[in-house]
């Protein structure tokens, strides 16, 4: 049995029936899908990059890596220029690796 049994037509140019394509495309999901929840008023975000996840571990490896200097840094009470230039790397690291991949 059908949860939703009422059935509409609606009627598009060449132009809007591109438009819903696309935004469909772009959200990864149905045109059914989308426009109830367009007509709900519900914001549609763009589906995240199939490397989403990826990108999500290794920042999480990066900050991982930072979080083991701020301990050792917090425990001793200074940082030496040596754990600076390590922290430094790898900020510069995070962000390259963000802007190569997103």
């Amino acid at each position: 049995m059908r949860k939703r049994n009422n059935r509409v037509v609606v009627h598009l140019n060449d132009a809007e029936l591109s438009k819903l394509e696309q935004d469909t495309a772009t959200a990864g999901m149905c045109r059914e899908k989308y426009i109830r929840l367009a007509l709900m008023g519900i914001i549609i975000h763009p589906r995240p990059p199939d490397n989403y996840g990826k990108v999500l571990q290794q920042l999480s490896a990066y900050g991982n890596n930072l979080n083991q200097i701020a301990h050792v840094v917090n425990a001793t009470g200074r940082a030496t220029a040596e754990q600076l230039d390590t922290a430094l790397q790898i900020l510069e690291k995070t962000w390259d690796y963000v802007e190569d991949t997103l």
